[in-house]
């Protein structure tokens, strides 16, 4: 399959785009969408392998067991002088192998999901994700969003959701969120009303944040996440 993110063809023909890109960004004049003429990116191909396993335990604290994996060949990426695109000086190619693992189950709590929740018992989901780039140097630029501090080759998550219907499942309310190991963390605690069969209504506050100077994704993004659907 074609990689999601493109490496850059040519160092010198990719600043001379982005100067007149920022340029014209700012005012400098009309966007061109035709600019450049000449190749700036590479949407190289490479090969996955993916496995999933799944399994149940009847007696065991969380039950239900889960994981997804795979093993990129031959991923292609940059390598740079300072691990950004700025500095960029080759294209190589790395294998990586990452995975998920799920524990997911659901509890009863003692007098309160019966007298308050209808008996619907509260639902727990853990998971812990992996990654780890195979040959492995400073010089590789990797996207942010793959949550590895700047010369790591590893990258590991947390993620987790707690989530319980009340009140004849007319109300339902959800606390989820992740933190990566580099200081990364994302919270979102969303409560939702269900009137009837075909009305949705969600309230949810989506919280970021980041002690890692060199990958701080979406710290200054928090928000107020306001949703109406109508299912038929």
């Amino acid at each position: 399959t074609l990689n999601d993110a493109p490496t850059i063809d040519n160092q010198e023909d990719f600043l001379n785009f982005a100067s007149i890109y920022v340029y014209e960004a700012i005012g400098g004049g009309n966007f061109n969408p035709q600019y450049p003429d000449y190749k700036v990116f590479n949407y190289k191909r490479y090969e996955v392998i993916g496995a999933t396993f799944q399994t149940r335990f009847e007696k065991f604290p969380v039950s239900e067991w889960r994981l997804e994996s795979f093993y990129y060949i031959g991923e292609p990426l940059n390598k740079s002088s300072n691990g950004r695109e700025s500095g960029t000086y080759a294209e190589v190619e790395r294998d990586s192998f990452g995975f998920g693992l799920e524990g997911r189950d659901y509890y009863r709590i003692p007098y309160i999901t019966h007298n308050w929740f209808d008996d619907k018992k509260l639902t727990v989901s853990m998971t812990l994700f992996y990654e780890k780039i195979f040959n492995f140097d400073r010089d590789l630029v990797i996207r942010a969003g793959r949550g590895h501090r700047r010369g790591d080759s590893h990258a590991a998550e947390i993620a987790w959701s707690f989530s319980q219907f009340f009140n004849h499942s007319k109300w339902y309310m959800m606390f989820t969120g992740s933190y990566n190991f580099i200081g990364k963390w994302f919270i979102l605690p969303v409560l939702a009303y269900a009137p009837g069969e075909h009305w949705r209504f969600e309230c949810g506050i989506p919280l970021y944040g980041s002690s890692a100077s060199s990958n701080k994704g979406l710290n200054d993004k928090d928000a107020i996440l306001l949703r109406v659907r109508y299912e038929f």
